[in-house]
């Protein structure tokens, strides 16, 4: 009877700790900077669930001699992909680039919505205040974006554009461990409806283009020497007017949108994963896990 008693409660501790639901964890706080004196602000937040984690970082370099203060949003979740060697995200609102934009440490707020967690960003574009929040959900290795007016502007969007820019697999260097920022690469982004293979000319995205998995097929991911592979940017087109894509024979490449004017909700997603993985392993992940890589309705 006792045996009964033990290896019933064993079956159902197991059945629990099966059925506990997947989480997401957000930690807001202060980021490690290279001079951190330097810096007005360096807040951050650092997004994970089983399936990935991605820390982004909200600085403001102070005015030193000729600088002037810069504003940036610096993300972590690997090598190259979104890293700091490129300025990932940038919006420009009436004109005004968020770099110029004048941030402070409380601009970010925790988020959660049910299983959702994550942070909100404010940002004041001279009046048309702005809410950009990044978060994850248990279910999907992707870091999920959405911008948002807020209804307490006192100055309405008359132009809205945002540029993501990332380094596909990675950034080659020479034998002297210099960067090659051009002519080594061969860059190609695979979207649901078409192969696009790098081009000196900018492309016009069509509204099927919404899933952007940007690779190499030189620096593919299959090995040590190949890169860390594929990373991918996700769009919601139904808010933008026009979508073009810079994908040349180079270190950086660069998806811009000019948003609607009157968008209410602009919804995007960025992915990337810190192991290294190859164009193919990845393409058999992608057709696997579709539904992990797409919007929530």
């Amino acid at each position: 009877m006792k045996k009964l008693c033990l290896a019933t409660c064993i079956t159902l501790a197991a059945a629990v700790l099966t059925a506990a639901p997947a989480t997401v964890t957000a930690v807001i706080k202060d980021m490690p900077i290279y001079q951190p004196q330097n810096y007005s602000i360096r807040k951050g937040c650092s997004i994970s669930n089983q399936h990935g984690q991605y820390t982004f970082t909200l600085v403001r370099t102070k005015a030193l001699g000729k600088a002037k203060p810069d504003t940036q949003l610096r993300m972590n979740a690997g090598t190259w992909g979104f890293s700091p060697q490129v300025r990932f995200f940038n919006l420009v609102i009436n004109g005004i680039a968020g770099q110029k934009l004048v941030v402070k440490p409380e601009d970010i707020k925790a988020y959660r919505d049910g299983e959702n967690a994550g942070a909100d960003i404010l940002f004041n574009y001279d009046g048309t205040k702005i809410c950009l929040r990044f978060y994850m959900r248990p279910d999907s290795p992707v870091l999920w974006g959405v911008i948002m007016p807020l209804p307490d502007s006192v100055e309405p969007i008359k132009s809205a554009y945002l540029e993501i820019s990332l380094t596909a697999s990675q950034l080659v260097l020479s034998k002297e461990r210099k960067a090659i920022f051009k002519d080594v690469y061969s860059r190609q982004v695979i979207t649901p409806v078409r192969t696009i293979d790098q081009n000196k000319n900018m492309i016009r995205l069509k509204p099927e283009d919404t899933r952007l998995v940007f690779q190499d097929t030189i620096y593919d991911g299959s090995g040590p020497d190949k890169g860390q592979g594929p990373c991918v940017v996700i769009v919601d087109h139904s808010q933008v007017e026009v979508a073009n894509l810079r994908l040349t024979n180079f270190y950086a490449s660069v998806v811009s949108l000019k948003l609607k004017p009157d968008f209410k909700e602009f919804r995007f997603g960025l992915f990337q994963q810190n192991a290294r993985i190859s164009n193919s392993d990845f393409a058999k992940r992608l057709a696997a896990e579709a539904d992990k890589f797409d919007f929530k309705k």
